[in-house]
């Protein structure tokens, strides 16, 4: 359990520059390798450069290392979102235990896994053509109705308390 609030924020704050710095410095190192042209045209900048390391003849193929580190991070961040939102869930639903949602959750994630995207254009062409007006939706649209929503009950209350 976190007690101390102060000391949560203050390591907090030093991952996230820590995490700032050490993503720029990747970037500088990508384009300094690779030049600006190709590091914006390629999907995975990283695993190109990690492609063009070679020290000495005992240490190549670095890029298996760097696909090995990706896939373990992935792993981590998709098993700590499936865990918060089985909490969530049951949470929200004041269940005893969040370990009765997590094979439902299963099913739901791996079927959803092969619906959604068949392949990497078509996740292209979602994020570029169609996220946007989802976004809009939900980013303006709703956030609009629900300030609307505030504004009239706030003049209901004004005039209620004759303010």
């Amino acid at each position: 359990m976190l007690t101390d609030k102060d000391k949560v924020r203050k390591y907090f704050n030093l991952f996230m520059m820590m995490n700032i710095a050490f993503g720029a410095i990747i970037v500088l190192i990508t384009i300094s390798v690779l030049g600006a042209d190709i590091t914006a045209r390629s999907t995975f900048a990283v695993f190109d450069v990690a492609k063009e390391i070679v020290i000495g003849k005992f240490l190549s193929q670095v890029e298996i290392m760097v696909g090995g580190i990706w896939i373990m991070t992935i792993f981590v961040k998709l098993s700590f979102c499936f865990y918060v939102t089985n909490l969530a869930i049951a949470q929200f639903f004041k269940m005893k235990s969040y370990r009765v949602t997590i094979l439902p959750f299963a099913f739901i994630v791996v079927a959803l896994s092969m619906i959604v995207y068949k392949d990497t254009g078509e996740f292209f062409w979602f994020s570029m053509g169609a996220y946007p007006i989802y976004s809009l939706f939900h980013g303006l649209i709703i956030r609009f109705i629900i300030y609307l929503q505030f504004q009239f009950i706030y003049a209901i209350m004004r005039r209620c308390l004759n303010l």
